[in-house]
């Protein structure tokens, strides 16, 4: 049997929460550019946790928990791994192309951010259907000796889940790959918090 080494559509373009800023950014041909969204599909149901390396200029590394209710080892083996998350989200209006954009990180914001929207998703489950979020700005948090901002996520409804996040299902996660072509990441300073926005206008239609 040949190698398999087809490299088409294979990984999953990303969507970075900056926390000193309190916005979104999302991978492209050009280099990281801002998007702003108000609504979109998350895939909390196949979301995945586990232990994160991130580094400037340097691919993050992934050990991945056996589930969300197994965690995997600490590696210990001296460098600094974090707890995070991958999970996709998806929004043709907001996102371009097939809608679909990888949210993995280890940043402290934001993995609260999705821990507050997990135990929504948890208490409002529907078989076979997927939330609908609606990003309502940045909380300010005091972490330690430092600062941050969580993003604010709700569940706004359920709706049928789209075949097209079943199609990705088992691309290879995107992380590595496009850390490598992305410009290294500039670090912000600490003390850099932005008060949260106005709650934000809801568009005149839903995709969903």
């Amino acid at each position: 049997m040949p190698l398999n080494l087809n490299n088409s559509n294979s990984f999953i373009p990303h969507i970075r929460w900056m926390a000193s800023l309190s916005s979104w950014s999302i991978s492209s041909l050009d280099g990281q550019q801002p998007v702003e969204w108000t609504e979109c599909l998350f895939d909390l149901a196949n979301i995945k946790t586990g232990w994160g390396l991130f580094g400037d200029g340097l691919a993050p590394e992934w050990i991945w928990d056996v589930s969300i209710q197994q965690s995997a080892p600490n590696p210990n083996d001296g460098r600094e791994w974090k707890r995070g998350f991958s999970v996709n989200m998806f929004s043709p209006q907001q996102f371009g192309g097939d809608g679909i954009r990888e949210f993995a990180t280890t940043g402290v914001g934001a993995t609260m951010g999705i821990g507050d929207l997990y135990s929504q998703y948890e208490t409002g489950l529907q078989a076979n259907k997927i939330p609908v979020v609606q990003y309502g700005g940045a909380e300010p948090l005091r972490i330690g000796k430092g600062n941050t901002n969580k993003p604010i996520l709700r569940i706004t409804r359920w709706v049928d889940r789209p075949a097209a996040l079943d199609a990705v299902l088992d691309t290879i996660p995107s992380s590595a790959i496009e850390e490598l072509l992305a410009p290294p990441h500039t670090a912000q300073a600490a003390s850099q918090v932005v008060q949260p926005p106005a709650s934000p206008t809801p568009p005149p239609t839903s995709e969903f």
